[in-house]
C-alpha cells in the first residue's frame, strides 16, 4: 500500500490533488509575504523611509541565498519525485541526504564571507553614505541567520515533493507569525528600529528550521536522516544543481535586477527616495506572486511525479488546471492593486511625498502582472521533468533577458520613468515568450501520450 503522500500524487483526481497540495502552500507563501510585508511597515512607520532603504539594500543578497536554497531544494526535490514515481525509495533518500550536506557546506560559505566583506558588499549593491548604516545594522544579524534561512528553504522544497504541504505550511506559518509578533516587541516597545527588523526575521527563520528539522528525526517523513545514506560526489551534485539551477537563475537575476536599479536610482536626485520606493515595489510585488508560487509548488510533485510515471495525460491535466488558477488569482489581485494603490503606498510610510510620487510609480509597475502566470510557472514546468536547459531559459528570460536590457535602454532615454517602464514591458514581453515554450512542450505530451497508446494497443 502507498503511503498517503504518495497517494495524493498518484491517484487523486488533479483538481483535489493541487488542493491538498497547493492549497498549504499558497497559504505559506502568503503568509510568508505577508511578514516581509509587514516588516517593512513596521519600519517605514516608525523609523521612516529612510528605513526601507536598508531592506531594499539588503533584499538582493537574501534573494541570493534564497536562490541557493531554492538550487537545492528544488533540484532535489523533483529528483525526489521522479525516484518516488518510478519506486526508487532508496535512491530518493540518497538524494535527500546529499541536498542537506550540501546545503550545509554553501550555508558556511555565505555566513562567513558575509560578515568579513560586508561593508564593501553593501555598497556593491547601491549602499550610499546615508544608507550604508541602515543596511549594516540589518545585515550583521541576517548573515549569520542564512544557516537556518538556506536549511529552512531546502527542505520545505523536499517535505513538499514528498506529499507534506501541511507540514511545509505549518513550519512557514511558525516562522512567519514569530517574526510578525517579534517585530511589534522590538521595533515599537523596544525601539530597537531596522536591527530589530533583523532580529525578528533571524528568530522566525530559526523557528521554521526547527520544526522541518524535527519532522525529520521524528520519523514523520518516509524519508530517514541517516548517514547510511549519505553519498556524496561531483555526479550527484551536478545533477541536482543542473535541475535547480534555474531556481538560483532566477533569484539572482532578481538580486542582479535589484543591485541595478538601486545603482540607477542612486545617480538621481530624490536617490534615498526611490530607492524606499523601489523597496516597497518589491513588497508588493512579492506580494502579489507568492500565492502563485505557492500553486506552482503544489503542481510540482504532482507533475514530477506523472512525468516520472509516463502518465503524460495526468501531466497535461496538471499544467492547464494549475494555470486556470494561477490567472483567475493574477486577474484579481492585479485589479485590486490598481484600484487601491495610494492606500498601499501609505502603509508603509505615511510621508505625503513618498505618497505623492510612489503611486503612480506603483501603478506602472503592476499594471501587466497578470503575465506573470507563465514566467513563474514556465520555469517549474521543465525543471519538474528534468529538462534544465528550458528551466533556466525560462528562469533567465523576464529578467537576465529582457528587465536588464530594458532598464539600462530605457533609463538612458527617459531617466527614472525608463526604469518604471521596464517593469511592465518585462512581464509583457517574458510572458509571451515563455508561452510559446510551454505550448511546446504541451504538444510533445500529446504525441508522447499517443504513442504509448499506441504501444499498448
Amino acid at each position: 500500500m502507498p503511503s498517503k503522500q504518495i497517494n495524493v500524487l498518484r491517484n487523486y483526481s488533479i483538481p483535489k490533488a493541487l488542493l491538498t497540495l497547493s492549497l498549504p502552500a499558497t497559504l505559506s507563501m502568503f503568509i510568508n509575504s505577508l511578514y516581509n510585508i509587514i516588516d517593512t511597515i513596521f519600519i517605514g512607520q516608525n523609523v521612516g523611509s529612510i528605513g526601507i532603504t536598508g531592506l531594499s539594500i539588503a533584499f538582493p543578497i537574501q534573494m541570493i541565498a534564497l536562490g541557493t536554497g531554492g538550487m537545492f531544494g528544488m533540484g532535489g526535490a523533483s529528483i525526489i519525485s521522479r525516484r518516488l514515481g518510478a519506486k526508487r525509495q532508496d535512491d530518493a533518500n540518497k538524494t535527500l541526504m546529499n541536498v542537506v550536506f550540501y546545503s550545509f557546506i554553501i550555508e558556511l560559505i555565505y555566513v562567513t564571507v558575509g560578515l568579513i566583506f560586508m561593508e564593501p558588499i553593501l555598497r556593491l549593491f547601491g549602499a550610499t553614505e546615508t544608507i550604508l548604516p541602515y543596511a549594516i545594522d540589518y545585515m550583521k544579524y541576517v548573515f549569520p541567520g542564512f544557516f537556518f534561512f538556506i536549511f529552512s528553504v531546502v527542505m520545505n522544497n523536499i517535505v513538499r515533493a514528498e506529499g507534506h504541504a501541511k507540514t511545509s505550511m505549518i513550519s512557514m506559518s511558525l516562522g512567519a507569525i514569530t517574526n510578525i509578533i517579534l517585530d511589534y516587541i522590538f521595533i515599537v516597545i523596544l525601539q530597537k528600529g531596522i536591527e530589530g527588523a533583523a532580529l525578528a526575521t533571524i528568530i522566525g527563520q530559526m523557528v521554521n528550521a526547527t520544526y522541518l528539522f524535527i519532522f525529520y528525526i521524528t520519523g514523520h517523513s518516509i524519508f530517514h536522516f541517516s548517514l547510511k545514506f549519505l553519498h556524496p560526489s561531483g555526479k550527484s551534485l551536478a545533477e541536482i544543481c543542473a535541475i535547480g539551477f534555474s531556481a538560483l537563475i532566477f533569484q539572482a537575476s532578481t538580486a542582479i535586477t535589484a543591485l541595478l536599479v538601486n545603482n540607477i536610482l542612486g545617480r538621481y536626485n530624490n536617490a534615498e527616495l526611490y530607492i524606499a520606493i523601489y523597496g516597497i515595489i518589491i513588497k508588493i510585488t512579492s506580494f502579489m506572486s507568492m500565492p502563485l508560487v505557492g500553486i506552482r509548488q503544489g503542481a510540482q510533485p504532482i507533475l514530477g511525479y506523472a512525468y516520472g510515471a509516463k502518465n503524460y495525460n495526468r501531466s497535461k491535466e496538471v499544467i492547464k488546471k494549475a494555470f486556470l488558477a494561477m490567472f483567475f488569482y493574477s486577474f484579481i489581485i492585479t485589479a485590486l492593486m490598481l484600484i487601491f494603490t495610494a492606500t498601499f503606498v501609505a502603509m508603509f510610510a505615511n510621508e505625503p511625498e513618498f505618497i505623492r510620487i510612489g503611486t503612480p510609480i506603483v501603478r506602472i509597475v503592476v499594471c501587466l502582472m497578470i503575465f506573470s502566470p507563465f514566467t513563474v510557472f514556465g520555469s517549474s514546468i521543465f525543471m519538474s521533468v528534468g529538462r534544465a536547459k528550458e528551466s533556466i531559459i525560462a528562469s533567465l528570460l523576464k529578467q537576465a533577458f529582457v528587465f536588464i536590457p530594458a532598464c539600462l535602454i530605457l533609463s538612458l532615454l527617459f531617466g527614472a520613468i525608463g526604469v518604471w517602464i521596464a517593469f511592465p514591458l518585462s512581464d509583457f514581453v517574458s510572458g509571451c515568450i515563455c508561452a510559446l515554450m510551454i505550448l511546446s512542450f504541451y504538444k510533445e505530451l500529446d504525441k508522447s501520450e499517443e504513442t504509448t497508446n499506441n504501444s499498448l494497443n
